[in-house]
């Protein structure tokens, strides 16, 4: 090899060293977690942000980077956060899970978050971990493609924004953590907001709160990053007079499909692109929770709703009749938004198509996938109460059953000796359900007794807890379970 290659060959080395370094950056943030106060619907609410914003900042990342996040516990709660569908292969003590993968962040101390984003595009979410404070602590993380956004399997958007569906508490979020943890679900949010605004649909005494206002330009294509940060509620949202192409979900690319109305639910990521072709004018962007089936139970739901405004516009002739909208209002009033037709709240169908059209977008080469299954087997869900034999069903919680959830998993017989020999699967796992019945039973009748107060907080080590059955604090972190209420015991 001749000095002229050797040269070229260092040249070279050199600069894909130096696209790499470019290329792998590491983005910071600093995160200060605080207690703030907000007023909404004409009452004061002590609120657990980051950076006295809600929903949080906006972590924009591009795939291959390194995220280092410095949180600052100046709350007096204990903290995680989690990086909602981040893989974080190898890495998962900085993944949030309280006394899992980590230690809580006590008050008045700090913790850094450092991990890698790769082999992912999209939209995803961070949130706090710990107790219900995710339905404050929360904010969007986006994950650029390495080669910009002209790379997108999609034509180029001319903005990109987000959409976070969330809550209003007008509650102790601790105390609607402790009440979940005993089996009271009677705890609902007093509002729903759309970036953190509760929308017109809500006021004080008279005079209506404010809305999120979404300002867009004529032919332009807008991709909107929509999440759902709420704590229990799947949603329809909708924009009158216009259609979304949905291209994402949970930072996966889909084949594309065009729909009046997006289904999301708790945790849930969508990106979806809408053109600015309707009429010019300012349209409603409305987000509706969904309630189980009549007969059902129905919980206490809030819907809410933005605007869409076209810039420049408030010429004559953009009212309803011209998007094909409904207007409550008079249609000679240019000011008053269209309305769109939203899906009934208990039409559960409408969801479950929109999720069945969620399909991945095919790879340029086929992925392998096995042609012939070992083993079928069936999945079951079911909902019922537990109890032991002769005795009551009722928890002592408002004199109401404990629901609760089952799996059970069922083999498919291929032939008669398959079937008389039964599924060893199949009977391990009837044996831990099993198990875990008699322990729920057990479960039932300590909570007969009667608690304490659930505010107790300790000032010194600023862990929060109450006092258990046997006078010995519990701390938040071992009382605070994830779960989606399926009904509402009593009201307030």
């Amino acid at each position: 090899m001749g000095r002229g290659s050797l040269l070229l060959a260092a040249f070279v080395f050199l600069l894909s060293t130096t696209a790499l370094m470019v290329a792998a950056a590491v983005v910071e943030h600093t995160f200060l977690v605080t207690t703030v106060k907000m007023k909404h619907l004409c009452k004061e609410t002590q609120v657990t942000v980051v950076n006295g914003q809600l929903p949080g900042p906006v972590i924009d990342v591009t795939e291959g980077d390194t995220v280092a996040v410095h949180v600052v516990n100046k709350s007096p709660n204990n903290i995680t956060i989690h990086w909602h569908g981040v893989r974080q292969w190898l890495n998962c003590w900085v993944d949030g899970v309280p006394v899992i993968t980590q230690s809580p962040i006590l008050p008045k101390h700090n913790f850094t978050y450092r991990f890698n984003v790769s082999g992912q595009e999209g939209t995803l979410w961070w949130h706090a971990h710990v107790s219900c404070l995710r339905a404050t602590l929360h904010g969007a993380l986006i994950i650029w493609p390495k080669h910009g956004a002209g790379s997108y399997p999609f034509p180029k958007p001319h903005k990109e924004i987000p959409i976070i569906i969330g809550d209003w508490w007008q509650k102790d979020l601790r105390k609607v953590a402790w009440n979940m943890a005993h089996d009271s679900f009677g705890d609902f949010p007093s509002a729903s907001t759309i970036n953190g605004k509760l929308g017109d649909l809500f006021n004080c005494s008279g005079t209506p709160e404010d809305g999120y206002e979404l300002h867009m330009e004529p032919s332009k294509t807008y991709l909107l990053r929509i999440i759902n940060a709420g704590l229990f509620f799947e949603f329809y949202l909708k924009i009158a007079g216009h259609k979304f192409k949905v291209v994402a979900s949970d930072a996966n690319y889909v084949s594309p499909f065009t729909t009046d109305v997006i289904a999301i639910a708790p945790g849930e990521t969508m990106d979806a692109l809408v053109v600015a072709d309707a009429p010019p004018g300012r349209y409603y962007m409305v987000a509706v929770p969904t309630q189980p089936p009549l007969p059902d139970p129905q919980v206490e739901a809030h819907a809410t709703r933005a605007i869409v405004q076209y810039s420049n516009t408030h010429s004559p002739g953009s009212g309803a009749a011209a998007a094909g909208g409904d207007q409550s209002c008079k249609e000679d009033d240019d000011d008053v938004p269209v309305a769109p037709q939203m899906p009934d709240e208990h039409d559960t169908l409408r969801s479950f198509y929109f999720h069945g059209n969620l399909t991945g977008l095919p790879h340029r080469r086929p992925l392998p996938v096995p042609l012939q299954a070992d083993e079928r087997m069936l999945i079951t869900l079911g909902l019922g109460s537990v109890c032991r034999r002769g005795q009551s069903c009722t928890t002592g919680v408002h004199g109401k059953g404990m629901l609760v959830h089952e799996q059970h998993l069922l083999r498919a017989a291929h032939d008669e000796d398959d079937a008389a020999a039964g599924s060893a699967l199949f009977r391990h796992r009837r044996h831990r359900r099993d198990a875990g019945v008699s322990r729920l039973a057990a479960k039932v009748v300590q909570l007969h007794r009667p608690r304490t107060d659930p505010m107790g907080t300790q000032e010194d080590g600023g862990r929060e807890g109450v006092q258990g059955d046997g006078g010995t604090a519990v701390p938040a972190w071992r009382r605070s379970r994830g779960s989606v209420p399926k009904h509402r015991d009593t009201a307030e």
